[in-house]
């Protein structure tokens, strides 16, 4: 029932953190220094992910499906803007937007958590 799956997904939306936050450029989670990446835990099965800076400006924008999240429901981001840059050191905002097909083939919003995450060079 999809009614009782997007209030599933809604009361869900709390649970999302950014791990390692803040994030330093030398992370445990990076040890050899080469794939620089934060993940967004307990994610939706599907939905829209947007990072802005604090001052408002559009850095990415992450669209995924429950196909690229982990076995336990984790989102990878690589830390790269949309122009491929490698993200500067910052406070920066989230935005995730859960999502559900509908009958017309596209998209219905469930429900949208916002957040905030602080990367250390």
């Amino acid at each position: 029932n999809l009614t009782s799956d997007a209030a599933a997904v809604r009361a869900g939306l709390s649970a999302i953190r950014v791990v390692p936050n803040p994030y330093v450029m030398v992370s445990q989670y990076d040890p050899d220094n080469a794939t620089r990446r934060i993940l967004f835990t307990h994610m939706p099965p599907r939905g829209v992910l947007r990072i802005f800076t604090v001052s408002g400006q559009f850095v990415q924008q992450l669209t995924w499906t429950e196909a690229d999240l982990s076995s336990s429901g984790d989102l990878t981001w690589n830390l790269r803007t949309r122009e491929a840059n490698e993200l500067a050191a910052g406070l920066y905002i989230f935005v995730i937007r859960a999502t559900q097909p509908n009958a017309s083939g596209g998209e219905t919003t469930i429900g949208t958590r916002t957040g905030k995450f602080v990367v250390i060079r």
